[in-house]
């Protein structure tokens, strides 16, 4: 058995021949004896996690709806001025929707990662590595992982690349494999369109919530099943020695400085997937509106729908939730603009014609099937180069198959 209490005194004797006992207070020993209580610390720090990113959430929708106004303002403007009927129908049914699911991504993408710097900057996070690692442990990971579990929240390139500060290999392995499992903030806006069909803002948030909760489970259950095959060694906590985890004092997060962070990973995010979307949102607004020799012959999209239906026929989806998941293999945040383009919404009352094709529990359905199913390719291809093709492969293939049995369950068995 490992003697937790020892640990905790070799890591404050090596801080006090550090000379960190004078940066040590005694408001910050009491603030420590409290959060990081054996019995209700992790409780404490698991509650503190989710109400932050349940505010990370609250605070995208708000920006996301602030954006979309803003943009329909714009556009507006913008038609008054183009008396092009075609030109018109190109940019409310391609462009608007187009430049409305990038900058409503970017701006969620930064809210979470707001969210997460804040809880890293005040110095709770790593006080959390502590706390978390017993559990972590069980379910086949250590401490080191939750950091990059954590990250996975504001993408899964991140997060996998993190894991690098991992030294075992197996652990590694395992933390690579659940990575895709937690949703990332380009899942949002698909959670968002569908619940917001059905729901109040007020059950949106819980759903959501719920959907997130659910994904964390998956990736626990997978750790604890795969940890048990490839039989991981009952490795020490953690081992002062050999390892060494930074604890740094309580500070008052730089608000400026987690800004500036947050603004440059969504700035990063349209230099390098906003241009995916636009592509690929093109090809499909192309695909779905020609050929226009007569209004009776089958448009492109329509011919293509008909060799993927049968296959997620089970799920409840139909021909455009099935060319939508198609995007999504390039890129999540296109899966929104391309139900939009298809149903022709690019506002609230145009939803209704979403709302009328997708019955409520096939759509519950679609959202627990885009949590699961392939990441997109940036995360495969990181996958590819921190491991290599085969495993690349088989994980892609795992994730397929959770996301089309656990739909298939929710509609057919719940």
């Amino acid at each position: 058995m490992i003697d937790e209490k020892k640990i905790f005194e070799e890591i404050e004797h090596k801080l006090k021949l550090s000379d960190f006992k004078e940066n040590i207070n005694s408001n910050k020993k009491n603030i420590d004896n409290v959060i990081l209580d054996k019995k209700f610390g992790i409780f404490i720090f698991l509650t503190i996690v989710i109400i932050t990113l349940v505010a990370g959430i609250y605070l995208g929708q708000v920006l996301s709806n602030i954006t979309s106004f803003l943009l329909s303002k714009l556009f507006i403007i913008i038609n008054s001025i183009i008396d092009n009927v075609s030109i018109k129908y190109f940019l409310n049914r391609f462009v608007y929707v187009t430049l409305e699911s990038i900058f409503t991504c970017a701006v969620q993408i930064f809210s979470i990662y707001t969210s997460i710097f804040i809880l890293k900057e005040c110095g709770y996070l790593s006080r959390g590595i502590f706390l978390i690692d017993k559990i972590m442990k069980f379910i086949g990971l250590n401490g080191n992982s939750f950091i990059p579990i954590i990250n996975n929240f504001g993408c899964n390139v991140p997060g996998i690349l993190s894991t690098r500060i991992i030294q075992d290999k197996n652990i590694r392995f395992l933390t690579i494999l659940i990575s895709p499992l937690i949703s990332c903030p380009a899942k949002l806006p698909i959670y968002f369109l569908i619940t917001g069909i059905y729901f109040s803002y007020a059950k949106q948030i819980l759903i959501i919530l719920l959907i997130y909760i659910y994904g964390i489970i998956i990736a626990i259950i997978t750790s604890k099943i795969f940890s048990t095959i490839i039989k991981i060694k009952k490795n020490k906590i953690i081992d002062i020695n050999n390892s060494f985890i930074e604890i740094p004092s309580y500070e008052f997060p730089n608000i400026l400085l987690v800004i500036k962070i947050s603004l440059k990973k969504a700035v990063d995010f349209i230099k390098h997937t906003g241009h995916l979307i636009i592509i690929f949102s093109f090809i499909l607004w192309f695909f779905n509106n020609y050929p226009k020799t007569s209004d009776n012959e089958e448009k492109y999209i329509q011919k293509i729908s008909k060799y993927t239906e049968p296959i997620l026929k089970p799920l409840g989806f139909n021909s455009n939730m099935n060319i939508a998941l198609i995007g999504g293999i390039f890129a999540k945040e296109t899966i929104p603009a391309i139900l939009k383009t298809l149903y022709k919404s690019n506002n609230n009352e145009d939803f209704k014609n979403i709302k009328n094709e997708i019955p409520l529990k096939n759509g519950i359905s679609f959202i627990i099937f885009c949590s699961l199913y392939w990441p997109c390719i940036n995360t495969i291809l990181v996958i590819k180069n921190e491991l290599n093709l085969m495993y690349c492969f088989l994980f892609t293939l795992y994730y397929t198959c959770l996301a089309f049995f656990s739909s298939f369950f929710f509609l057919h068995i719940l």
